[in-house]
């Protein structure tokens, strides 16, 4: 089972509300992020196209269901948690229904 991520990009506009779990001096951290965001909280590697410049080579913590591996979560669970949290964010954002995913059944 993957996350059935959209590609809205919303995640990666409010990096600036996940400071706190973020650690920018420690590559062996599951929580790295080397990366700078804007005043807004826009990670400097999203494209206009709401695309990731460094997909395949993107942090851990970018990588949803990884980083729940490596956390040893349950995915289903953290699934359908973060789905609610994302469409939370596509409504903010005004991205559309279309870009809501949806919760596992």
């Amino acid at each position: 089972m993957t996350f059935p991520c959209t590609g809205c990009g919303a995640c990666c506009r409010v990096i600036n509300r996940h400071e706190s779990l973020i650690v920018t001096d420690d590559v062996s951290s599951l929580y790295y992020f080397p990366y700078k965001w804007d005043a807004t909280g826009k990670c400097e590697n999203l494209g206009d196209d709401n695309k990731c410049k460094i997909y395949e080579s993107r942090p851990l913590i970018c990588n949803i269901d990884a980083f729940i591996d490596a956390l040893g979560l349950d995915r289903k669970e953290f699934h359908d948690v973060n789905i609610g949290i994302c469409n939370k964010l596509v409504d903010e954002f005004g991205l559309g229904e279309q870009m809501k995913p949806k919760l596992n059944s």
